[in-house]
C-alpha cells in the first residue's frame, strides 16, 4: 500500500518538475496522502499551472490524485469547482461545474489514454480585456510563490529563474452569458502517432454565439469520433503553436450527430485534412434527420437564408436516400471554403 502510494506521490511531483523544467510552473498546495484503505493517493487544498510560452494559466480548488488499490495504474484527478484559466492575460474564462473527472494511464505501455468526464458544465468567457484588470491576492492567494513549490513538492526539480503562478480571481465583474452543457465527456488516445477521440455532449447550450441576433438557441446532444494520422500535439519544439502541429496532417471524422432538442439533426462523416497553411479541406457526407424539423431550426437560427432554405428543402427530395430514407448532402470545404449542396457559406479562419 504504501509502495503503491509512493507511485502516485512520485506521479504528482514527477509532473510537477516536468514543468518546472519546460517553462512551467506547477504548485500542489499542501499535499498529503488520503484515500486509504480502498484507494491510494494524494490531495491538495489548491492547484495552480503556468506555461507562460503558451500564455496559459490555470487555478482550480481542491485536487484529488488517486487510484484504486486493485487498479494502481488508473490514475484519477478529481477537481473541485471552480477553475479559472487565463490565455494570453487577455482572455480569461471562469468555469464550474457539478462533478469533474480525469482519467489516465500514464503507465501503460501500448499507448496513452485520457479520460475527460463532467457534469453541470458551465464556462463564463470574460467581456472585458484582462490587461485593464488588476490582479488581486484574496483568500487562499492567486500568487504561489517558489517557496510555496519546495515545501509542498518533494524531490522536485531547481526552480530557479521559473515565474510564479498567476491566475484570474474566480469572482469576477463583467462575465458574458454563460455557455452550459448537462454532461461532456471526452475519451482520448494516442498511440503509434495516431490521436482519436470520441466526445459525447448532452444538452450543450451555445446560446451566446448568437446572442446578437436574439434568436432562441435550441440545447444540442452531440457524439464525435475521429482519428488524425501522425500528430503529436505535445511537442517538444519551443514557441510553436499547438494548432501547427496539426498543418499537413490528416484525419477522418468516422462519426458525428448533433441532435437539436426541438428535432431534428443532421449525421457528418467523412475525411478531412490541414494545408501547410492551416485551412481545412474535406469531403464530408452529411445525412439530414427529420429534415423538416432539421431546416426549420437552421432558418430560426439564420433568417437571412431563410430563402435559400427554402430552396433547399425542395431539392432535398430529388438528393440520394440512405438506408432510412434520410436525405444526404456533400458537405465540401476547398482550402477553407465551405458549400453544402449548392449552397455557398463562406471561408473558415485557418488554425
Amino acid at each position: 500500500m504504501v509502495f503503491f502510494s509512493r507511485k502516485i506521490e512520485n506521479y504528482v511531483s514527477d509532473i510537477s518538475a516536468k514543468a518546472s523544467s519546460g517553462s512551467m510552473a506547477a504548485v500542489c498546495e499542501n499535499v498529503r496522502k488520503n484515500g486509504y484503505p480502498l484507494r491510494i493517493g494524494v490531495v491538495c487544498d489548491k492547484f495552480q499551472f503556468s506555461w507562460p510560452l503558451y500564455g496559459v494559466s490555470l487555478s482550480t480548488g481542491r485536487l484529488t490524485v488517486g487510484a484504486p488499490i486493485y487498479a494502481p495504474h488508473l490514475v484519477e484527478f478529481n477537481v473541485d469547482s471552480p477553475a479559472s484559466i487565463v490565455f494570453s492575460e487577455k482572455t480569461s474564462v471562469v468555469s464550474r461545474w457539478r462533478n469533474l473527472v480525469i482519467e489516465t494511464e500514464p503507465y501503460w505501455k501500448t499507448g496513452q489514454t485520457l479520460k475527460f468526464i463532467a457534469e453541470g458544465l458551465e464556462f463564463s468567457p470574460l467581456s472585458s480585456s484582462l490587461e485593464d484588470q488588476k490582479l488581486q491576492e484574496t483568500g487562499g492567494s492567486q500568487t504561489a510563490d517558489k517557496k510555496t513549490i519546495q515545501q509542498n513538492v518533494e524531490d522536485q526539480a531547481s526552480l530557479q529563474d521559473i515565474p510564479d503562478v498567476v491566475a484570474q480571481p474566480l469572482e469576477s465583474k463583467g462575465v458574458s452569458q454563460k455557455i452550459t452543457a448537462e454532461f461532456l465527456r471526452f475519451d482520448l488516445e494516442h498511440e503509434k502517432n495516431h490521436f482519436s477521440g470520441n466526445m459525447t455532449f448532452d444538452g450543450f447550450d451555445v446560446s451566446p454565439i448568437f446572442i446578437s441576433s436574439f434568436v432562441d438557441v435550441p440545447k444540442i446532444d452531440g457524439n464525435l469520433k475521429w482519428i488524425l494520422n501522425d500528430v503529436s500535439l505535445l511537442s517538444e519544439k519551443g514557441g510553436e503553436n499547438w494548432r501547427q502541429h496539426l498543418y499537413g496532417k490528416s484525419g477522418i471524422l468516422k462519426h458525428g450527430e448533433l441532435a437539436f432538442h426541438t428535432g431534428g439533426g443532421v449525421h457528418i462523416s467523412g475525411p478531412f485534412s490541414f494545408d501547410d497553411e492551416g485551412y481545412l479541406t474535406a469531403t464530408f457526407e452529411l445525412v439530414c434527420i427529420q429534415h423538416v424539423k432539421f431546416l426549420e431550426t437552421l432558418k430560426h437560427l439564420f433568417p437571412e437564408e431563410a430563402d435559400n432554405f427554402k430552396a433547399l428543402f425542395f431539392i432535398l427530395s430529388t438528393l440520394p436516400k440512405n438506408a432510412d430514407g434520410a436525405p444526404v448532402l456533400p458537405l465540401t470545404v476547398s482550402h477553407g471554403w465551405v458549400k453544402l449542396g449548392f449552397l455557398k457559406l463562406g471561408r473558415l479562419a485557418p488554425l
